[in-house]
């Protein structure tokens, strides 16, 4: 995305007419999700949400979510894989319990950084200034292969801040 804001996308419905009428040529082209390799990255913090939704027993869950673009590839564990395309997107999820909550916990505070203060905040602030901050860092991926109730291998990954960068503008163009 070469001139979008950061963390704003245009997510109303368009009419039927205007859809049909519409030059594909114009479409930005959006990298999509990724499960990236193990390695070091730059990265922006995209979005914060929290999200219900049926697990694969069927039973209802809900988690908070944070959503990532990757700025750019420092390093890969191993010099064989592809780095993912810059601006690409992943994430990462912790249920609302709270268990899932402590995990998020240093989470949140790592992106937060030490200058801000967190004492006495509601989770709906923190959640709220997550996504207004335009927050990167330098963090390193490492993933994991769980194999689920159906017998499909599952790859989770799992990002370590390791340098909290800059806040970022939110009209900055990247």
């Amino acid at each position: 995305m070469s001139e979008a804001e950061v963390g704003t996308y245009d997510q109303s419905l368009m009419g039927m007419e205007d859809l049909e009428s519409m030059d594909f040529s114009e479409l930005e082209e959006n990298p999509g999700f990724v499960t990236p390799p193990a390695g070091t990255y730059h990265f922006l913090l995209d979005k914060v949400d929290i999200k219900s939704r049926n697990n694969r027993k069927g039973e209802m869950t809900r988690n908070i979510n944070h959503i990532y673009k990757i700025l750019d590839t420092v390093e890969l564990a191993n010099s064989n894989e592809k780095p993912p395309a810059n601006m690409s997107l992943c994430s990462e999820r912790w249920q609302t319990t709270r268990e899932g909550l402590s995990y998020w916990k240093p989470k949140a505070k790592a992106i937060l950084g030490p200058d801000n203060e967190v004492i006495g905040m509601k989770v709906g602030d923190i959640i709220r200034v997550l996504n207004d901050g335009g927050f990167t860092f330098l963090g390193k991926v490492s993933q994991r292969t769980s194999k689920g109730d159906d017998g499909k291998e599952y790859v989770n990954i799992n990002i370590t801040v390791i340098e909290r960068g800059q806040e970022l503008p939110p009209d900055a163009e990247l």
